[in-house]
């Protein structure tokens, strides 16, 4: 069940970490990114398929790596605001208060 959000993660998170890039490091960046994510597909299997015998190893890496997640999330979540430029300026009129 697993392997059908594995596509929608994986672009959400390059999306993500394009936006949040500069534009000559973008290749080496997508590049690690790509390898880690492979590496994780190759891996992730292997593990949990070595402690079936003891499910609970398997659970509890899971929710360590949720609250990781989560405190990561939290930390870079103010890097995420939107930026303003002209052309969204274009597309949402300003407001004149004085009327």
């Amino acid at each position: 069940m697993n392997i059908f959000s594995a596509p929608l993660i994986i672009v959400t998170t390059t999306s993500l970490f394009i936006q949040e890039s500069k534009d000559d490091e973008q290749g080496v960046g997508q590049g690690i990114q790509r390898a880690v994510v492979s590496i994780a597909a190759i891996l992730g299997p292997l593990y949990a398929g070595a402690l079936l015998q003891t499910i609970w190893i398997v659970v509890l890496s899971l929710l360590i790596g949720a609250v990781i997640a989560i405190i990561l999330i939290g930390i870079v979540h103010r890097s995420f605001r939107p930026k303003t430029t002209d052309e969204s300026l274009s597309l949402l009129p300003l407001i004149n208060k004085d009327s």
